[in-house]
């Protein structure tokens, strides 16, 4: 399987995944909006040696010793008492919800510092009093007096007084919650396809049985075939009738392996052939849930089941359609429908109805269901499968498939495809 192969099988759960995007980018939506609005003032402060010894080497032991307590130093801004004299400038409250933080750049005596705060004024208001009060509380640290203070804390840059919020930052929120819901919604997907046993319109002909035919979703407004019609179904049941035909297959059943919708395959096929000028009768032998003259707004007439039991003629229960399509409605049987099905009545109903090389097209239960369709397949010329891409399990086409006589001739109709 090529990359753009599989990439397509995984837009193929587009709906998956938006999902999943939808839902991440809604929760960093939520987090965005209950993130407290922050301000963030940046300030940078040099530390100098103050050593007033006359030779440049002690000046330079000086320096370095400066250095080499960087960390120390910056250290002194975030502490408890550099919090307590900002509030004594400041207020009591002037720390609340506030966060001040250091970075000593490397191998320099620079400080640089940052004040976050609720507001624009109070960040800028703190970093100052912090610059403010610093050589103060060094004093203090140090042990010693103000005049003997071996280092001073100035102000390179002065307190900057913000003009946007810090945080939340929306935009950057909003475009990380898209790249996270896109690459977790991508993984879904994937872990959702490798578990996915179901069979593939695009790996159907690697099943080990003939696809005839591939058709798109089968809506409601496509169960049935107008003559003319354009639409992507009708031009695939053409495709499938020529097919069909050209197989030399006149007597047809077609059922679905599970959940397929083989009564629309069937009516749809049933008409292409009524419409392309072909003698054709539709059979609806589902005598559990019949559907078609339903579908086809048919009268109530004998039903197969009535013709099997030999309580009608078969010519009373054929109707024919607009097109010219002869349809033998089912009706539910109350009891029996496998046997009804399997009875000699059943070869003579298909055996009349295809006379003269006329088309017949049976529609069955569907197959893993009951015994139904794997009586009437010894009756037929060609078995239509239908299955559903991406519903339909390859377990389930395996198994249907052993339940068919070896020598039927099967082929696969794809739906969704």
């Amino acid at each position: 399987m090529t990359i753009s192969q599989y990439a397509r099988r995984i837009l193929a759960r587009w709906r998956l995944l938006a999902l999943v995007t939808a839902a991440v980018l809604a929760a960093a939506v939520v987090v965005t909006l209950t993130t407290p609005v922050t301000y963030t003032s940046s300030s940078q402060l040099y530390v100098a040696s103050l050593s007033d010894q006359p030779d440049m080497e002690s000046v330079q032991a000086a320096g370095l010793h400066a250095q080499g307590r960087m960390y120390s130093y910056a250290a002194v801004a975030g502490s408890q008492q550099m919090a307590s004299l900002v509030a004594d400038d400041l207020g009591e409250d002037a720390m609340d919800d506030a966060l001040i933080r250091t970075e000593v750049p490397y191998g320099t005596v620079l400080i640089n510092l940052t004040v976050t705060a609720p507001t624009a004024q109070r960040a800028q208001d703190i970093s100052q009093s912090v610059a403010d009060n610093y050589n103060t509380l060094l004093t203090d640290v140090e042990g010693a007096r103000a005049t003997e203070l071996k280092v001073g804390v100035s102000t390179v840059n002065q307190p900057s007084l913000p003009t946007s919020p810090s945080s939340p930052k929306i935009a950057l929120n909003l475009l990380a919650g898209l790249l996270a819901g896109l690459a977790l919604g991508i993984a879904v997907a994937a872990v959702r396809d490798l578990l996915d046993t179901s069979v593939r319109a695009d790996e159907a002909d690697a099943l080990g049985t003939p696809v005839l035919g591939r058709l798109p979703r089968i809506g409601e407004g496509d169960r049935t075939l107008v003559a003319g019609s354009e639409t992507p179904v009708a031009e695939a049941v053409r495709r499938l009738r020529i097919r069909m035909e050209t197989g030399h297959h006149r007597l047809v059943l077609v059922a679905a392996v599970d959940r397929g919708d083989a009564a629309a395959v069937a009516t749809l096929l049933a008409q292409s052939l009524a419409q392309a000028g072909r003698e054709v009768s539709l059979v609806d032998a589902d005598l559990r849930h019949p559907v078609v003259a339903e579908r086809l707004g048919l009268t109530a007439t004998p039903g197969l089941d009535a013709v099997l039991r030999g309580e009608a003629d078969l010519a009373p229960g054929v109707v024919t359609t607009a097109d010219g399509l002869r349809v033998l409605a089912g009706d539910r049987a109350a009891t029996g429908a496998l046997e009804l099905v399997d009875s000699p009545a059943m070869g003579r109903v298909l055996d009349e109805l295809g006379a003269d090389r006329r088309h017949v097209v049976v529609l069955a239960p569907a197959l893993d269901a009951v015994a139904d369709a794997a009586a009437l397949a010894r009756r037929v010329d060609a078995v239509l499968l239908v299955v559903e891409a991406g519903r339909t399990r390859q377990a389930d086409l395996t198994r249907t498939l052993t339940e068919l006589d070896p020598r039927t001739e099967v082929f696969l109709v794809v739906t969704g495809a």
